[in-house]
């Protein structure tokens, strides 16, 4: 049976679990003991072992629970939660530091539906759900579930189960034993005003005891001015009639939910899911990875940079002695080598134009060094070709230019010819 479990914790620890699944056409099962549970097995296994497969609503006993509303003067929830502890200190006999705190919608009138607890007990029973392969996905107390979210002055409803009792009046929802109710109704009518009309509703389990406890609840109802009394079945019992009242109550109609906080539980997963988390996490690493390995290139290329960059200064200072600061070194060595004083040679002027020459003589010409002379504005090229002809040549073409050349040596060195030359800008004197 496909449906919703609705699990009934135990107000004592010996006692045992109860349970009712609910399912379509008002179809329902009961049982006692987690474990015996139908459909949970198969239900896990379609969905890759999932605790939450099967929708548990933990239903916890009105006993364990303090009941009641307040006023909040204020509509925000985070408010309202923050508010709690200190409007519902003064009903506890216990520090409120220490209770779970539960709360519903805000009515109209600006009061709020409180639930308190001992988180421990809450605790307990989430854990003995764990333990059986079961995640509650919802927790309700089990009088919230009787008709009306709102009780007015005139409505009194009573369920009566096997052994205890649930009450929703108008001064709140309570759990009661069956052998005090007839004394709990006799109080709650003493403190009500005579003159308004109640309306009682009641609703009775089908054994003896049952019809016993009815005998002696409608004389005591009776004798109330202006009592109705509407009486119904309950049906089998009272954990399915409360479970079936959960099944079809409107939303926020059961009560304040009590998995809040910490005791929240975690979203449910769809069939699948384990594996696009898998495969989210394989992709989410190889991400992480590539950017580790492009922080480590970008590390290293800066060290390399600023190595080069060290490199460079300790060349230039061995050029330029004289300049012992120099934040910027090929600027610098831009500057001392591309300008000198006004009407002045540039040293890479007349090195390209040499660079030019040299290349239209043709193959087997060697440029053995350059030296630039930064106070006569000439560069001295030293150079080693085939022959004397090629010297001449370059001489021809570098002057016909308007690059005077000077030849101030030309040796013969086996086959070959060395020649020395200083080539000046036509404008320099």
């Amino acid at each position: 049976m496909n449906g919703t479990a609705y699990v009934f914790a135990p107000a004592e620890s010996a006692a045992p679990w109860r349970w009712c699944l609910t399912g379509p056409d008002d179809e329902y099962a009961t049982g006692t003991g987690l474990e015996t549970i139908p459909g949970r097995a198969q239900v896990e296994a379609e969905l890759e072992g999932d605790a939450a497969a099967l929708p548990v609503v933990l239903v916890v006993p009105g006993e364990e629970v303090l009941a009641g509303r307040v006023a909040v003067p204020t509509r925000s929830q985070r408010q309202i939660d923050a508010a709690l502890p200190y409007l519902v200190e003064e009903f506890l006999a216990e520090d409120v530091d220490q209770m779970h705190l539960a709360s519903g919608a805000r009515s109209d009138d600006g009061t709020v539906p409180v639930r308190v607890l001992r988180p421990q007990r809450l605790s307990n029973w989430l854990e003995a759900l764990s333990a059986a392969g079961l995640m509650a996905v919802s927790a309700r107390v089990d009088h919230d579930a009787l008709a009306g979210p709102e009780q007015g002055p005139g409505r009194l409803d009573v369920w009566i189960g096997a052994q205890r009792a649930l009450v929703r009046s108008w001064l709140g929802a309570f759990a009661v034993e069956r052998s005090e109710l007839t004394s709990f109704v006799a109080a709650l009518l003493a403190e009500r005003n005579d003159a308004e009309a109640l309306e009682v509703g009641l609703a009775v389990t089908e054994d003896a005891d049952a019809e016993m406890l009815v005998a002696e609840l409608i004389p005591l109802l009776g004798s109330e001015q202006g009592v109705e009394v509407v009486q119904h079945v309950l049906g089998p019992d009272l954990e399915t009639s409360v479970a079936r009242a959960m099944a079809t109550a409107a939303q926020g109609a059961a009560g304040p939910e009590l998995l809040t906080g910490s005791f929240r539980p975690p979203r449910r997963r769809g069939p699948g899911v384990g594996r696009w988390r898998l495969a989210a996490g394989v992709l989410l690493a190889w991400l992480i990875l590539e950017g580790a390995l492009d922080l480590g290139r970008l590390a290293w290329l800066e060290a390399r940079t600023e190595s080069l960059r060290a490199e460079n200064l300790a060349l230039f200072r061995d050029i330029v002695p004289d300049r012992t600061r120099s934040p910027d070194p090929r600027r610098e060595l831009e500057t001392l080598l591309g300008t000198r004083e006004e009407g002045g040679a540039s040293f890479l002027l007349l090195l390209g134009v040499v660079a030019s020459e040299l290349g239209e003589l043709g193959s087997g010409i060697e440029l053995r060094s350059v030296n630039w002379n930064d106070q006569r504005g000439d560069l001295a090229v030293d150079l080693s070709v085939p022959g004397i002809t090629q010297v001449d040549r370059f001489k021809e073409r570098l002057e016909a230019d308007g690059y005077p050349v000077t030849i101030d040596s030309a040796v013969q060195e086996q086959a070959r010819v060395r020649a020395r030359l200083r080539v000046r800008d036509g404008g320099t004197g």
